[in-house]
């Protein structure tokens, strides 16, 4: 499982670079039983908590824990396609 958190600030950066990641790893997972988990922050005002977003994901994933491997990504790690 691949956690992503994510907010949409409306300044088209951040879902084109959600869009990439979903496409690949989705490709990549799909056929080895894995999969990508997007945790999103509502459009609340708050700073983006990334680090609550992850927690918020990983506590999801422990109700349906048969997972073996747990990565988290960071969007703005990429660059700009």
């Amino acid at each position: 499982v691949i956690i992503v958190p994510y907010r949409d600030s409306g300044d088209d950066v951040w879902l084109p670079k959600l869009n990439r990641v979903q496409a690949h790893f989705e490709e990549l997972l799909a056929p080895r039983g894995g999969r990508l988990l997007v945790v999103e922050q509502s459009d609340d005002g708050e700073a983006f908590k990334r680090g609550q977003l992850l927690n918020a994901g990983f506590l999801a994933l422990a109700s349906d824990w048969q997972t073996e491997v747990v990565v988290l990504h960071n969007l703005s790690a990429l660059p700009d396609a």
